[in-house]
């Protein structure tokens, strides 16, 4: 063994319980000092070595709450994620002038990656594919991104596969979409599976996806087993089958991002569609972006035409499910569901018609085999979150590690 790789303990601290934040991180600023250093950081964090370094040291430090923070430390294991890297990223725009793409957070999460790329001329170009995990000689997982279309929500998952699972994501072609790019599902499917075979030219294939995310891998394996390929594992996190879903109209789908928004932070976030239904549409954005920067759940920089965009991206991404005419598949669905529901979301379900007591959301009626039901901890908007996302995973490799062995 070499030496030189070896990590000894400098201290070993007994805790009765790991002290966590109100959203179910480990809140690291509340350990006792032994155990406070960050993780791969020898004798304490980094210091900022430049003025630039310094300028984004305030911005990290004023995003997460969180004091001191090194150049070297991790954004997700400082209790980051997607809604928090949103505002990040609003931040770093208006302070510096540069627009960073969110998917620069998964080539390295840290303060010196990004004053790295800040120091260029130029980012690299933008890609749908994602490698968050790309080692490991595994067949590699592919998940696609949820309504909000960035794949941020993904890290912990991929980081508790392992590092032998490769894991890669395909992220919407703009967070702020400004023009409707994709009209179909179909389309969508064939454009990232595209992408997927330039990875990976041949099955067996696993795909997966969170919400809408699921209904893309839905229509993706079924266009690979037309194609005859293998589809190993089709993985719906928590996904309603698109025959299932009532359509709802923009202040329903504006209310339920506000709500998504708040409980992906650990906040409770009420919102009556009736407040919304006598403004005009550039009304109804500003009202739930400012209530949004009241609750401080996104940043105070964030303006109204950026809220717009990303509100059609979410809009042409619902509109693109309720036109989709799923098929039969012929072949298996592994549907894990969030274990936990709000009773405001469900009563507003079951006043849309939907059958709650249907434990495969629906994907029976679509599937010749048997649909896997799997229940996992936490809510919709958090069982991708820490803690929730470690039980996920392990169902998830068990799983992979059945289809391995058949």
């Amino acid at each position: 063994m070499n030496s030189e790789l070896v990590r000894v303990p400098t201290a070993i601290v007994v805790l009765d319980a790991l002290p966590l934040t109100p959203n179910g991180k480990v809140d690291r600023r509340n350990l006792p000092d032994s155990v406070g250093t960050r993780p791969g950081l020898e004798g304490g964090s980094v210091a900022p070595r430049d003025t630039l370094e310094l300028q984004l040291v305030q911005v990290w430090e004023e995003i997460l709450d969180a004091r001191p923070i090194g150049v070297t430390d991790n954004f997700f294991e400082l209790g980051g994620h997607s809604l928090i890297a949103l505002r990040l990223m609003a931040k770093i725009q208006k302070r510096f002038g540069r627009e960073l793409p969110l998917s620069s957070l998964f080539h390295g999460a840290t303060i010196e990656h990004l004053a790295g790329l800040l120091r260029q001329d130029s980012v690299s170009s933008w890609s749908a594919l994602v490698p968050i995990q790309p080692y490991g000689l595994k067949p590699p997982f592919f998940c696609i991104h949820p309504i909000g279309g960035d794949v941020l929500c993904y890290y912990h998952l991929a980081q508790h596969l392992g590092v032998d699972q490769p894991f890669y994501a395909l992220q919407a072609h703009n967070l702020a979409e400004e023009s409707d790019r994709y009209v179909s599902i179909e389309e969508l499917a064939a454009d990232y599976l595209e992408i997927v075979r330039g990875v990976q030219a041949d099955g067996p294939y696993l795909l997966g996806g969170w919400s809408f995310g699921g209904v893309v891998a839905f229509e993706m394996a079924q266009q690979l087993r037309r194609q005859g390929k293998d589809v190993r594992l089709l993985a719906l996190f928590d996904t309603w089958s698109p025959k299932k879903l009532p359509k709802v109209n923009d202040q329903m789908l504006l209310a339920a991002l506000a709500r998504d928004y708040a409980r992906a932070n650990g906040k409770t976030l009420t919102l009556p569609v009736e407040a919304l239904d006598a403004m005009t549409g550039d009304e109804q954005l500003n009202y739930v972006l400012e209530l949004l920067k009241e609750t401080q759940l996104v940043s105070a920089e964030l303006d109204l035409g950026w809220f717009g965009r990303y509100f059609k991206g979410w809009k042409a991404r619902n509109q693109a499910i309720h036109n989709f005419v799923p098929q039969s598949y012929d072949g298996a669905i592994s549907l894990y569901r969030a274990g936990e529901t709000d009773l405001e979301t469900s009563q507003s379900f079951a006043e849309l018609g939907v059958d709650l007591e249907d434990a495969t959301l629906g994907w029976a009626e679509l599937c010749t085999q048997p649909v896997q039901v799997q229940m996992v901890a936490g809510y919709h908007e958090t069982m991708l979150d820490e803690p929730h996302v470690r039980a996920l995973a392990q169902r998830l490799t068990n799983c992979i590690a059945e289809i391995r062995n058949e």
